[in-house]
């Protein structure tokens, strides 16, 4: 990844997805996160959780993203709960992995105004999958 990286969040909508949904196709994408009724869910779970409860959290918002360096590069899904924490999952295109994008939309996302309240950042990671460890 290039030092002149310069990533753009934009929300994901309905017309955004065809740009992403191929990289649910992906068998690593598959095995470590799902296929694409993964990605079709989160699109619609955007504006349906807040106020729902998962484990003993309140859902206070859930915010997802496709990340661009000039092309789609990655992909973000944020829910931020009561108590100042928030659940991450994350994808980068399969055809860019291993070049440290990943990291970089990590350590962009505190960035998000959208995400001032919250203090930790939580994102499950299988033993199986190395690069995301």
């Amino acid at each position: 990844m290039s030092d002149m990286c310069v990533l753009r969040f934009a929300p994901l909508t309905a017309g955004v997805l065809p740009e992403i949904e191929p990289w649910f196709d992906d068998p690593e994408t598959i095995r470590f996160l799902g296929d694409r009724a993964w990605i079709r869910r989160a699109l619609r779970l955007v504006d349906q959780t807040p106020g729902t409860e998962y484990r003993g959290r309140t859902v206070v918002g859930r915010d997802v993203w496709v990340i661009y360096d000039h092309v789609p590069i990655g992909f973000i899904d944020v829910e931020r709960y009561d108590d100042g924490r928030a659940g991450c999952a994350i994808v980068v295109a399969p055809a860019l992995r291993g070049r440290g994008f990943g990291r970089a939309i990590l350590g962009a996302v505190w960035e998000r105004p959208e995400l001032a309240d919250v203090e930790e950042l939580i994102g499950g990671v299988e033993p199986e999958n190395l690069a995301s460890r």
